[in-house]
């Protein structure tokens, strides 16, 4: 069973590109399901998302996600130097992105690397936190204090994924 008692939560790093990228591939692929290339659809709970939005969905590369991360409030999660989650947010208050490492998932890290995001956007000013979830993701936002505020979409790499526009004062 893996453990979760040497789990940091520490600044990005510039290095850290690659590992978030393998971290974030997986996530997207995992929470989704497996693909099925005959039938250009993903087989998940809902079956809300196409091959083709998982393919966008999960064709960032190293070098974007290392400048894009550079200029946003980025923690990573890392267990035994292995990263295993990560999240961002922009210094607008838009959070971008927290993903886990499947192995890792329903474990405590995303609740931990969001804790963290949270508190340092409020050290910087930051008083809302907007986000766009992934629909299998509304839940987990939701326990944590996070409102629904409509349905919506991400548009990457020219495709339309459906999302859920949500909304968190982090001031009471």
């Amino acid at each position: 069973m893996l453990t979760l008692a040497c789990m940091i939560i520490r600044p990005f790093r510039s290095e850290d590109a690659e590992g978030i990228v393998d971290v974030h591939r997986s996530s997207v692929r995992s929470l989704e399901g497996i693909v099925d290339v005959h039938r250009s659809s993903v087989r998940s709970l809902e079956g809300i998302y196409t091959a083709g939005e998982i393919a966008a969905w999960t064709s960032g590369n190293i070098e974007g996600f290392r400048t894009s991360l550079t200029h946003s409030i980025c923690f990573v999660a890392e267990v035994n130097e292995k990263i295993i989650g990560f999240s961002d947010v922009t210094r607008e208050g838009k959070l971008r992105r927290l993903y886990v490492d499947p192995a890792y998932s329903g474990r405590g890290v995303g609740s931990a690397l969001l804790r963290n995001l949270e508190d340092e956007a409020l050290k910087q000013g930051i008083y809302q936190i907007t986000l766009s979830s992934s629909i299998p993701a509304v839940p987990f936002y939701v326990k944590r204090g996070y409102i629904q505020r409509e349905n919506t979409f991400e548009t990457i790499n020219g495709v339309r994924i459906r999302a859920v526009g949500m909304s968190k004062n982090l001031i009471h």
